[in-house]
């Protein structure tokens, strides 16, 4: 029978029951490492004690074919097939007598292109609980592989200035305390220190408030390295799995594309897709050509990512947005390249609909993309139904937005109004109607 298990190694399986290694974390997408990579002569590591059979199987859109089977003492090395070059391998271990299962792992005999130098780039503001929970997936992670440990390294940029010289255990750990300028003046003041070192060839942005698992980061430096040269500039987007709901995607890279309205927006890809079986990996594996990454786990080569190509000062929203259309590079997706996250609508305030509906506003205006009609839009809707306090919310905006070169300048922003009174829901009417009068032109 099949047994299902969580957790780390080792796992024990009695006479004549099975496992099975697949999935989004554990299979091997044949399609994305051939197309990108150098990777032609793949092999599977096992490291058990017992009698087992094994079972390599290739699944793609068409059929599953068991491309090796084998019996096995203790530990082993199998050599698969070289002429299958598209859809997803997994294996399967049943055990002959009681046998565990160490561990195991795909690799390749083939020549590496590179050795890449990563850092981790976490911006963070009162979430300690966050960063103690990525330090312990950081440090699992360089237990991976001796020269993986030697190329990477972990940066906090803490824009609440709290954290202190506890955080860091480990040598490969830098602590940068920060004022409070948000995602995007965060995330700027840790690529400028990583620029200062000079050695990093890799940034991976990660927000605070995600978890990690140790094989994302050892994956992504094992695909860097193995990235044919045509593809060595290559921007890399890690899947946003909910944190409710661990086997369901919300976004794995994301278009910039107008709707039926004409109004640019964000739209996910690969949304609400379930990769919890192989016909959803499978799914996961066509790709889809996007405009950025979200930064819950986003990778820049430093050639992009450096001083002299700092995120726009948005504070928080819509600054992934513009920073990977400004890159210009469709990122690539692979499965086990994820971050865990809390679905937004769990996130939703006043605060965070300013940021969402300003920035959104200006990245249009930035692009030249239909940024009055979206105004106009949201103006009427907010005019026809009355919301006093989201007509106001719209005058803020503009406020802000008349002098849009705040936003590049550094310049200070004007925070949402929290109430409104009957006043303000005169003046916020009045202001409205004739706010559509110029955007109507």
């Amino acid at each position: 029978m099949d047994k299902a298990v969580e957790g780390d190694f080792p796992v024990f399986l009695d006479v004549g029951q099975s496992l099975t290694f697949g999935g989004f974390v554990n299979g091997f997408s044949l399609t994305k490492w051939c197309k990108y990579t150098c990777v032609r002569n793949i092999s599977l590591e096992l490291d058990c004690e017992g009698e087992y059979e094994v079972t390599v199987s290739r699944f793609n859109s068409e059929s599953q074919t068991d491309i090796s089977i084998t019996k096995n003492k203790g530990k082993c090395a199998i050599e698969l097939p070289a002429d299958f070059n598209d859809g997803i391998l997994q294996l399967s271990i049943r055990a002959i007598t009681p046998t565990r299962i160490n561990s195991g792992s795909f690799f390749t005999k083939d020549i590496i292109q590179r050795i890449p130098h990563i850092a981790l780039l976490l911006c963070t503001y009162h979430r300690e609980e966050y960063v103690r929970k990525k330090i312990d997936c950081f440090l699992k992670a360089l237990d991976m592989d001796h020269d993986f440990n030697k190329s990477i390294e972990l940066f906090i940029v803490d824009n609440a200035s709290e954290l202190d010289e506890s955080f860091l255990v480990n040598g490969k750990i830098h602590l940068y305390h920060n004022e409070n300028t948000g995602g995007s003046g965060g995330f700027a003041r840790g690529i400028l220190e990583i620029s200062k070192i000079g050695t990093f060839s890799h940034i991976v942005m990660l927000d605070d408030d995600t978890e990690n698992d140790p094989e994302s980061f050892y994956r992504t430096w094992s695909f860097l390295a193995m990235l044919k040269e045509q593809y060595s500039d290559a921007v890399i987007a890690g899947a946003m799995l909910y944190m409710e709901q661990k086997t369901m995607v919300h976004e794995a890279g994301a278009t910039f594309n107008p709707g039926k309205d004409g109004i640019y927006r964000c739209h996910p890809l690969k949304h609400q897709l379930d990769i919890s079986d192989v016909n959803g990996c499978l799914e996961y594996d066509i790709e889809e050509q996007g405009d950025y990454g979200g930064w819950w786990y986003c990778v820049y080569p430093t050639t992009y990512a450096n001083s002299s190509n700092l995120p726009l000062q948005l504070f928080l929203k819509y600054d992934d947005v513009e920073y990977g259309i400004r890159c210009g590079k469709s990122p690539i997706t692979l499965n086990g390249i994820f971050s865990w996250h809390m679905g937004f609508e769990s996130k939703r305030s006043p605060i965070v609909e300013y940021y969402s509906m300003r920035n959104h506003l200006f990245v249009l205006w930035y692009l030249g993309l239909m940024a009055k009609k979206y105004m106009r839009k949201k103006t009427l809707d907010a005019l026809s139904l009355l919301k006093h306090n989201e007509l106001e919310l719209c005058n803020s905006i503009l406020d802000g937005i008349m002098d849009a070169h705040y936003m590049i300048k550094g310049k200070k922003i004007s925070e949402p109004k929290k109430t409104v009174t009957n006043r303000g829901r005169i003046r916020a009417i009045t202001r409205s109607a004739m706010i559509l009068l110029k955007i109507t032109v």
